[in-house]
């Protein structure tokens, strides 16, 4: 039976998503450490990245080509004779997110930097921060016999990732009905940016005792106001809770991850129920090609149409690559290759249309607003056109 992952009508707005299609979805492959020594088995990467439509998060460390007006300007009794344009590079350090499933191989950095090799041969190198360095928490690989080790950030040399041929031995990820401000949205869900698989614990305090329960035991969860929250087990049972960021506004967000859309996230404030139900089979690594050039027609506001590649912030380029915004409260990071279409709709915000026809409008990032650093379009014969988000109309995405 076809298992269908959606689908709510908040306000008018309809959101949701596709579900998964079968495969062995566990992260598998085999981390290799610095002193010499190789484990391959499952991967749980810092926590919660546990599955290949997990998004690894970081920044990236590139130089970009730009062209300004400034270098020289001359003028003759007030008129403009010469005027030249500076060409050269400026260093972007820009948000990075991919799919786990588009990596062959991540090289930690013995400084600051990290190579990741994307499965179509490309490289990124990445700043180590959010799910790469010191900071990140932890790899643990379990092995077929079920050993388990446990590497830090220090640790690691070499990553290489590969379909896992015991698809059996995946964990049981987190998955349900997220009900927000904005509308539902049914998925992958992590917990607290934290807890991701049903063996993962909840903590509360409950009559002046701590309570700890397998996320797999609960079958939803409601919050009351900023301090508590009430937690419904797959019993019956009901329980009120409070005293951690596992249920009150400390909660450092709860994670949706959609197939045919991308990634939302959601605050405690914009939070108004999670239903978890049985998660259905994740996508495999053979799922994940590698993506492909962004590709469209850059439509201006005085009518120009430009076909080519696109650049989008003189920073997304891939398929894989993702759009950021928000929307009362709940952020959306949506992958360049879910978007059929984009509408400036006004200097702070831009109305994004997916290939299953949902469309929202997302504000507070530089994606969509005014500070977006400019789209570039690069026809088949190498012309490059930059367009300022002012100047811009609509994209249309070509499709594959």
């Amino acid at each position: 039976m076809k298992h269908v992952a959606l689908i709510v009508v908040l306000g008018g707005l309809v959101l949701g998503a596709r579900a998964a299609r079968a495969g062995g979805g566990g992260l598998y492959g085999t981390v290799t450490t610095l002193g010499g020594n190789s484990y391959t088995g499952t991967i749980r990467w810092d926590k919660n990245e546990n599955y290949w439509d997990d998004y690894l998060d970081a920044r990236k460390n590139d130089d970009v080509e730009v062209a300004e007006e400034g270098g020289l300007d001359l003028r003759v009794f007030g008129l403009q004779v010469l005027k030249t344009t500076r060409h050269g590079k400026e260093h972007v350090r820009s948000q990075f997110t991919i799919p786990m499933g588009h990596i062959r191989s991540i090289e930690a950095g013995h400084g600051d930097l990290t190579r990741i090799t994307i499965k179509d041969g490309e490289t990124v190198e990445a700043r180590n921060t959010g799910d790469l360095g010191g900071n990140m928490r932890g790899v643990t690989v379990t092995g077929a016999s079920g050993e388990t080790r446990e590497l830090a950030w220090k640790d690691l040399d070499r990553v290489e990732f590969a379909p896992n041929p015991d698809p059996a031995s995946d964990s049981t990820r987190l998955w349900g009905t997220v009900e927000t401000t904005v509308g539902s949205f049914t998925g992958a869900v992590v917990w607290d940016r934290d807890e991701s698989e049903d063996s993962d614990i909840l903590d509360g305090d409950r009559d002046g005792r701590r309570e700890r329960i397998p996320f797999g035991s609960i079958a939803g969860i409601e919050p009351m106001g900023k301090s508590r929250a009430r937690v419904v087990l797959r019993t019956g049972k009901e329980m009120v809770l409070s005293g951690t960021n596992d249920v009150n506004s400390e909660n450092r967000g709860i994670e949706v991850t959609l197939e045919g859309l991308g990634k939302v996230e959601v605050g405690w404030e914009a939070l108004r129920k999670v239903t978890f139900t049985p998660a259905p089979a994740s996508r495999g690594y053979d799922a994940f090609d590698g993506g492909a050039p962004i590709r469209g027609t850059v439509t201006t506001r005085d009518g120009r149409a430009l076909t080519g590649t696109v650049i989008w912030d003189r920073d997304e380029r891939r398929t894989w690559e993702s759009l950021d915004g928000e929307m009362r409260g709940v952020k959306f990071q949506i992958l360049f290759g879910n978007i059929a279409r984009i509408d400036r709709a006004s200097e702070a915000s831009a109305r994004v249309t997916m290939r299953d026809g949902l469309s929202f409008e997302l504000s507070g990032s530089n994606d969509v607003n005014d500070e977006n650093k400019g789209i570039e379009v690069v026809a088949p014969d190498g012309t490059s056109t930059e367009v300022d988000w002012n100047d811009l109309a609509s994209v249309e995405f070509s499709a594959g």
